[in-house]
Order: structure tokens, then C-alpha cells, then sequence
């Protein structure tokens, strides 16, 4: 449940749009100069890197998901703000160790102003996003989950309506359509089993309403400029983890340090919560990773298709999905894959490789 910081991002405050717009033009001939590069690789080469990213993305996030439903519900670890904020806490130190080795460049921070108006609200609503959405395995399934997660687009929509950056179109409007009765018929089947969750299914709208407004906020605050992925995890990943530290601290303190509490519970399988906490660093470097080695056109498709797999693997777990519901999904999916085909038609080079 990780957020992805990949998104084009307006022109920042005047006090520090001189230095970021140099070095972004900077990136930018970095960026031609490796595309130039690139054109000398064997493409048994590309092939092979281009697989490899999109298998290690597949398995680290699939993995993460599969994980923290363990740690939470079978461990009984139920302290989502504090198992993500170590997450965010490792992905700061893991994007600053690869800052500092070289691996990829840093722009220079930003000043405390441009903080505070452009990152404080996606730093907000990404810590929001977030831990409601681990808050949501607490009580609906792994597979269920995954279904719910083919209406983010609509509600992204939606919100880019509402916010003036979206325009419907007709086959938008067809993809939401689609989207909405395969996901609504899908939930609507749930809500008739024993195990289904309001108040879970309320968690999961709130993380996808908040992970939508961060998407729209990124386009709305940050415009055209473009953070890599490390700079997302050295400038986003500490405040974020800060927030949600804040967080623990204030509504899970108690439980993480009572007898055979949270922090008993890390004492006894130290290994599972040091992989959780490295799988969100992982889970963001990989997906930088196949975006690059791809395009987002087919890192977009491939994620729905990595999802129908953490479906199955849900029920392999012992969750429970009807076979009408998976006809619901199904026609869910259909009304993705066009949402995706409709917005990469509108705007072709957002979707182009960039190595």
C-alpha cells in the first residue's frame, strides 16, 4: 500500500523555482543522453532488463501486501501507523544511502516555505492514504481488497473533475461506468457474506479518496516538475514518517508497549517486521524501476494483472471470492484497461519510455 511518486509534478515558489528548474533541465539532459545510450544495448538486453524489473515490482509488492496481512492479522500486530512509519523511516534511509553512494542524484532541498505549501498536503494525504489502507486488512480480504482497487482510477477521475484538471470524455465516462458496476456488484455480493466489513470498505474508500486528492495535489502543487525516485524517498518518505510516527505515538502508544504488545510481538519474529519495514523502500525503487524499463502504459496494465494474481493468492490463504463476483471484477478490469488505453491516447509522451 504504498504511494508511487512518479507522477509529473506546477512551478515551485519563486524563492526556489531557479534552482530546481536548472537542475530539472539538467535531468532532462541526462535523461536524452542515457535514452541515447540506450539505443547501443542489445535488445536481448533490454529484454531481459525490462523483465526482471517488472518480476521484482511484481514480487515485492505482491509480497508486502501478502506480509503485512500476516503481521496484522495473524500476529495480531494491529498498529498500522506504527508498521508504516517504519516503512517510510527505512525508505528515508534507504533513498539517502543511495544519494550518498551515487546511484542517483539529488536536486537541493527544498526551502521550508515550498515545504510547507507544495509538500506538507501530499506528505498529509499520502500518511492518510496509507494507513487507512492497511487499517482496511484488518477486516476485509486480501482478494476482496485487490477488487476494490480497480475503482482508484474512477475516483482519481472524479477528483481531477472536481479539481478543473480532468475533462470527460465519452470513453472515459464508459471506462468509469464499467468500473463502477463490476466493482458495485462485486461489493454488493460481499456485503452479503459473513465476513464482509463496513467499516473496513470505509477505510479502503478513505485511502483511495486520499491517494486520488495526492495524485490531483501532485499535478495541482508541484506541476512540471518530476522527482526521481530517490528524491521522492529523501525529501517525502522522513516527514511522512514523522506524521505517522506522531500518530502511533498519540492513538497506539499504549498497545505497542503493553505486556505481549506490538513491541513483544517484534521481539518474538524480529526478521518478518525488518522485511515489512524494508519492503515499502523496495516496493518504491522497483516501481521506478519497471516504469523505467517499460513504459507506464504497460507498468499500468501489468499492475491489474499483478493484482488479479494477489486475488488468487488470497484465496489460496482461505479468503473467499464468488465466481460472480469475479465476473464483476472482471468487467471492472475491462472498463481499466480503457481508462488506461483513453488516457494514453490523450497524452502519448507521458507514456513513453524514459530511460
Amino acid at each position: 500500500m504504498s504511494p508511487s511518486f512518479d507522477k509529473p509534478i506546477l512551478t515551485p515558489s519563486s524563492t526556489a523555482a531557479p534552482v530546481w528548474e536548472h537542475n530539472n533541465e539538467q535531468h532532462k539532459q541526462e535523461s536524452r543522453h542515457k535514452h541515447t545510450t540506450q539505443r547501443q544495448v542489445p535488445q536481448a538486453t533490454v529484454m531481459v532488463w525490462s523483465a526482471a524489473a517488472l518480476l521484482g515490482w511484481t514480487l515485492s509488492s505482491s509480497g508486502l501486501i501478502l506480509l503485512n496481512k500476516q503481521l496484522m492479522v495473524t500476529d495480531g500486530f494491529k498498529y498500522p501507523m506504527a508498521l508504516t512509519a517504519a516503512g517510510q523511516f527505512t525508505s528515508y534511509l534507504g533513498g539517502s544511502a543511495l544519494a550518498k553512494m551515487g546511484f542517483m542524484s539529488c536536486r537541493p532541498r527544498p526551502s521550508g516555505a515550498f515545504f510547507l505549501k507544495r509538500l506538507l498536503p501530499i506528505v498529509i494525504l499520502s500518511a492518510i492514504s496509507l494507513v487507512s489502507g492497511n487499517m482496511a486488512y484488518l477486516s476485509l480480504s486480501v482478494a476482496f481488497i485487490q477488487v476494490l482497487k480497480v475503482l482508484l482510477p474512477a475516483i482519481t477521475l472524479a477528483v481531477g473533475v472536481a479539481a478543473g484538471i480532468e475533462r470527460l470524455t465519452l470513453s472515459l465516462t464508459l471506462s468509469v461506468c464499467l468500473i463502477s458496476v463490476g466493482t458495485g456488484y462485486a461489493a454488493v455480493l460481499e456485503s452479503q457474506t459473513g465476513h464482509f466489513s463496513m467499516v473496513g470498505l470505509a477505510y479502503f474508500l478513505v485511502s483511495a479518496a486520499c491517494e486520488a486528492s495526492r495524485t490531483v495535489m501532485v499535478q495541482l502543487l508541484l506541476g512540471k516538475m518530476q522527482y526521481n525516485a530517490v528524491e521522492a524517498l529523501v525529501y517525502l518518505s522522513p516527514m511522512t514518517a514523522v506524521c505517522l510516527g506522531f500518530g502511533a505515538f498519540l492513538f497506539e502508544w499504549d498497545g505497542l508497549t503493553a505486556h505481549h504488545g506490538g513491541m513483544y510481538k517484534v521481539s518474538c519474529h524480529p526478521s518478518r517486521y525488518l522485511l515489512a519495514a524494508t519492503g515499502g523502500f523496495v516496493v518504491n525503487l522497483t516501481t521506478f524501476w519497471a516504469i523505467k524499463a517499460t513504459s507506464g502504459l504497460t507498468f499500468k496494465v501489468l499492475g491489474c494483472v499483478k493484482n488479479s494474481f494477489v486475488v488468487c493468492a488470497g484465496v489460496l490463504m482461505g479468503d473467499v471470492i464468488s465466481l460472480q463476483q469475479m465476473c464483476g471484477y472482471f468487467v471492472s478490469v475491462i472498463g481499466f484497461v480503457i481508462y488506461t488505453y483513453t488516457k494514453s491516447s490523450a497524452n502519448p509522451d507521458a507514456e513513453k519510455k524514459s530511460m
